[in-house]
């Protein structure tokens, strides 16, 4: 008896996007809102690289589906 699952192979490609800027306004805003940092500010700060696409893009094929970014765009 034998106990294999089928399994689905999905390609998918990855296209780099960085993280997006935030507007000077907003930073403007939450400078003042918090002028001493507030701990999501401090944690972006400090770890947007860890959230870039880019240096995963090795990993990824240039052809298939867009892999899901690392960061939600919205």
């Amino acid at each position: 008896m034998s106990c294999r699952a089928a399994v689905e192979v999905v390609r998918v490609s990855m296209r780099p996007v960085g993280l997006p800027e935030i507007p000077e306004q907003t930073a403007a805003v939450a400078r003042a809102a918090f002028p001493r940092g507030s701990l999501a500010i401090r944690l972006r700060d400090r770890l947007a690289e860890v959230f870039a696409d880019e240096p995963f893009a090795g990993a990824f094929g240039a052809r298939g589906a867009p892999g899901p970014p690392a960061e939600p765009q919205g």
